[in-house]
């Protein structure tokens, strides 16, 4: 019999407390990936998700360069979605 796999979702307060979490106890673990593997363990995600909640949330506030959500969809837009593709 097989069993699908089923994606959870958490509510933007989730993320929000589960980020908050591993930025205040990030000294008391030694490293930030113990922090998240701890928290993560807490509110039933894994720790790979806490990780990239952490990721995201430093680069939309400027900590971390890359590209946040919001101008990294404005680009595809702008650049994929702008340009007409050629059927061969």
């Amino acid at each position: 019999m097989d069993k699908k796999r089923t994606r959870q979702t958490f509510s933007p307060e989730v993320h929000e407390r589960a980020v908050r979490m591993a930025r205040e106890h990030r000294g008391e673990h030694g490293s930030l990936w113990n922090t998240i593997v701890s928290i993560a363990a807490k509110i039933g995600c894994s720790a790979q998700t806490l990780n990239e909640w952490v990721k995201r949330t430093r680069v939309d506030s400027g900590e971390r360069p890359g590209t946040g959500f919001s101008n990294g969809f404005l680009y595809f837009n702008m650049v994929y979605l702008s340009h007409p593709v050629a059927l061969c």
